[in-house]
């Protein structure tokens, strides 16, 4: 004879906690094995578990999750509830009202609290298994926990297994009622002791950060009063602090904070730096180009060195303008309906400055906006990443300013007048404007006017720390090797050099600073010459050279 049914209950005691554990899976009313999981999460204090049956059609489908501070339940007074949403609904080939019931939700509040209920025909196997092992097909397997700490004299139901062929034995009370009938006996448990043994708690440890670096951290909406006194520590290995000035719309806002370390703009080489991202948009209204700053961010590399004092010289550090002749050409175009649009939206194609392989975005006819961006993916190899689309007709970059450039330029205070165009997206009805060579044009268009960097840059270090200012600059095959750009370190950690090295007939010259791995740090006395030769044996002439 088949055993009729088999039900299992798992439960657990309520312990209060700051966070909850939840089972964390789902099943149909048609399989509901796989809502016997093992998979839990832990969340934050304020969740809560919940049980979710939710009744369609032709299915009931079941949740053990836990309900996140985002939903409106949260609201609710008790974590210990049921809820119930139901439908009155009309029946026109009846012309009958029913009532349908939609979802029940139970929520609780302790750990693993959403505990399932299972009932099912137990399969044909466990016939000879259950004669096998234990004689009989028919039992009630029960684990019950005593917590030593606690009162002895209780036990809890820790789960139970009732294997039964009786009529209708699988009802959830079944449960209750083996309990209440249940009698037990405690044994001697004097062997246990009656409190823990005392644990030393380890003490908390703490990493120190290294090479430390303090910066204000603070966001404010006023051009006029922005105190920021807030101070957060990172480590200067990953990161620089900011100033970011955004002007959005009518808004402008400033927040003191540091860079984050997935930032594209880590591949920024030193500090201190400006980034400016300016919009071109093209007014269909008015029929003329209008120039917006959108953000202004100011990076440096020293204690503290991100203070408010310096917001008033962000707006006007410097502007990037291009000729509304270009504009009209390689941007707005003659208003042809469809143009030429190389499509590569999936993913950017990457090359240098010098060749960008635009076969690999095949050309399209384009009935709306193409879109353009030329990013740089590392500066310091001027490599640099082109993609290009056809921007659907739903989405809402389509109803934006069809015509407009977006420009990010790069100064470093070391070469205040060398503005680096770090990246552009165009919006552009043009014919063939996707083309890679239109990124060369407007790099040869683009006019930069310089405002407020020499008061920006007026400070490049920690004026605490003395610093060393050296010439930073290669030359190849130059008799002269004119240098303008400077660097400064710190000037217990490096000083100046020049280096001059001979490759046969090519000649390379170097000025920097000295590297921390190098072993001439140990040269005793400044200044010095250091010369290196080598002398070499021709087997030709028979002579050492």
């Amino acid at each position: 004879m088949i055993v009729h049914g088999l039900i299992f209950l798992s439960l657990v005691s309520i312990v209060p906690s700051n966070s909850v554990t939840c089972y964390e899976c789902g099943c149909s009313n048609i399989n509901i094995y796989a809502c016997d999981c093992g998979e839990t999460t832990t969340s934050h204090d304020g969740d809560f578990r919940i049980i979710n049956e939710q009744r369609l059609k032709d299915k009931t489908n079941i949740q053990l999750s836990r309900l996140r501070r985002n939903t409106t339940l949260i609201y609710i007074e008790d974590h210990y509830f049921i809820l119930l949403k139901e439908s009155i609904l009309f029946n026109q080939t009846t012309m009958d009202w029913y009532l349908w019931t939609d979802n029940a939700v139970l929520g609780c509040d302790w750990d693993l609290c959403e505990q399932c209920y299972q009932s099912q025909c137990a399969p044909e196997y466990l016939d000879e298994d259950l004669d096998e092992f234990y004689n009989s097909k028919y039992r009630i397997d029960i684990e019950v926990v005593v917590y030593l700490a606690q009162d002895r004299s209780k036990y809890y139901i820790w789960e139970m297994d009732v294997y039964c062929g009786a009529y209708n034995c699988t009802r959830p009370t079944m449960f209750q009622e083996i309990a209440d009938a249940l009698n037990y006996t405690i044994g001697d448990l004097s062997f246990f002791p009656l409190v823990r043994p005392t644990t030393i708690q380890p003490l908390p440890t703490t990493t120190a950060i290294k090479n430390p670096l303090k910066y204000y951290s603070c966001e404010c909406t006023s051009s006029t009063t922005c105190a920021c006194t807030s101070f957060e520590v990172v480590s200067l290995d990953d990161t620089y602090c900011i100033i970011a000035r955004e002007h959005r719309d009518q808004d402008i806002s400033f927040n003191f904070t540091y860079l984050d370390y997935y930032a594209s703009y880590n591949y920024i080489l030193e500090a201190p730096f400006v980034v400016v991202e300016e919009t071109i948009s093209y007014d269909e209204r008015t029929a003329r180009w209008l120039t917006a700053t959108n953000l202004v961010l100011y990076g440096c590399n020293w204690n503290s060195c991100n203070k408010s004092e310096l917001i008033s010289l962000l707006p006007n550090t410097f502007q990037m303008r291009l000729p509304e002749t270009w504009l009209n050409t390689s941007i707005l175009g003659t208003g042809r309906l469809v143009r030429d649009c190389h499509e590569c939206p999936d993913a950017p194609q990457c090359g240098t400055t010098d060749f960008l392989d635009s076969s690999r975005c095949p050309i399209h006819s384009c009935n709306t906006t193409c879109r353009v961006s030329d990013t740089f993916n590392d500066p310091a190899f001027e490599l640099l990443c082109y993609q290009s689309f056809c921007i659907s007709s739903s989405d809402d970059q389509n109803d934006i300013n069809h015509h407009r450039v977006e420009i990010e330029g790069l100064t470093y205070a070391s070469e205040p007048n060398d503005v680096k165009i770090w990246e552009i997206d165009l919006y552009c009805r043009a014919d063939n404007c996707s083309n890679p060579e239109v990124f060369k044009e407007l790099r040869e268009q683009i006019n930069i006017q310089i405002g407020t960097l020499a008061a920006l840059f007026n400070e490049t270090h920690d004026p605490t720390i003395p610093q060393r200012r050296c010439y930073d600059c290669d030359c190849f095959n130059e008799i002269n090797c004119n240098c303008t750009r400077t660097t400064i370190k710190s000037a217990n950690t490096t000083y100046c050099l020049i280096l001059h090295k001979g490759y046969d007939e090519d000649r390379w010259i170097t000025l920097g600073h000295l590297g921390l791995d190098s072993s001439r740090v140990h040269i005793r006395d400044l200044p010095y010459l250091l010369l290196e030769e080598s002398i070499s044996y021709n087997a030709t002439t028979g002579r050492w050279n």
